[in-house]
Parts: C-alpha cells; sequence; structure tokens
C-alpha cells in the first residue's frame, strides 16, 4: 500500500507562502498622501523610508524598498483607493478616500 503524502505537503506549503502579516506599506502611503493637491511618487517615497523605515540602509535595499512602495502604489490606484494624476514623470497620487473610513470598512 502505497501513502500519498504529497497533496498534504503541497497544500502546508501554499499555506505557509500565502501567509503575510500585516502591510506597513500600504498603511504607510494612505496615511501620507493627502487627500487635495497631490504629492509626486520620489517625494512619496522619500516620505516613507524617512519614517516607516529610518536605518540606515545600503543602496541596493533602498532600491528595493522603492520598488515595493510603487508596486504597493499601483496597487492601491488599481484599487481604486488612490489617484494617479497626470502622465508621464509629472504624476500625481492622492488618495480618494479618508483614511479613518476605510479602516472602519475594513478596507
Amino acid at each position: 500500500m502505497a501513502v500519498d503524502i504529497l497533496p498534504r505537503m503541497r497544500v502546508s506549503f501554499r499555506r505557509s507562502l500565502n501567509h503575510h502579516g500585516p502591510d506597513k506599506i500600504n498603511d504607510a502611503i494612505l496615511t501620507t498622501l493627502p487627500l487635495t493637491g497631490g504629492t509626486p511618487f520620489r517625494d512619496l517615497a522619500d516620505a516613507l523610508m524617512a519614517t516607516v523605515f529610518p536605518t540606515k540602509t545600503t543602496a541596493q535595499s533602498r532600491e528595493q524598498l522603492r520598488l515595493r512602495i510603487y508596486e504597493q502604489l499601483q496597487d492601491l490606484v488599481k484599487h481604486g483607493r488612490v489617484e494617479r494624476i497626470g502622465e508621464g514623470a509629472g504624476k500625481l497620487y492622492l488618495r480618494t478616500e479618508d483614511v479613518g473610513v476605510a479602516q472602519r470598512n475594513g478596507s
């Protein structure tokens, strides 16, 4: 009799990969962005790196963090929580809703 343990291993491995803690970057983006006006990405990334991750980092890790911030910002744009204004290098980003309302609604 052969015992099939492969499906059980696959499920437990998949669960371990999908388990993430709370995302500090999304929360920081939403609290840093204004409701009116707008902020260019470079200023937003610099402000987030100074407040959320104030430790000394290497240039490579700073670039990885900047890429992660950009990816999270684009995900928030896709879900409609952040609005992108303009085209090209002059894009500005602003929140579309109050952060407190989003947290109360469970978003």
